[in-house]
């Protein structure tokens, strides 16, 4: 498998896992909670930005 290739499926693989890590840290909680906590967006963008 070339290198390219296998970066990209890392890539999704890391995106997935993000993806699992995001839930688990919102479940449970409404849109209004969920918008007004600045930790947590803060905590979430800076997991998009690993990616």
């Amino acid at each position: 498998m070339s290198k390219l290739k296998r970066n990209i499926i890392q890539f999704t693989y890391d995106i997935e896992e993000f993806i699992a890590e995001i839930k688990e840290e919102v479940s449970g909680k409404e849109y209004i909670n969920f918008s007004s906590d600045r930790k947590l967006i803060g905590y979430i963008e800076r997991q998009i930005e690993k990616i």
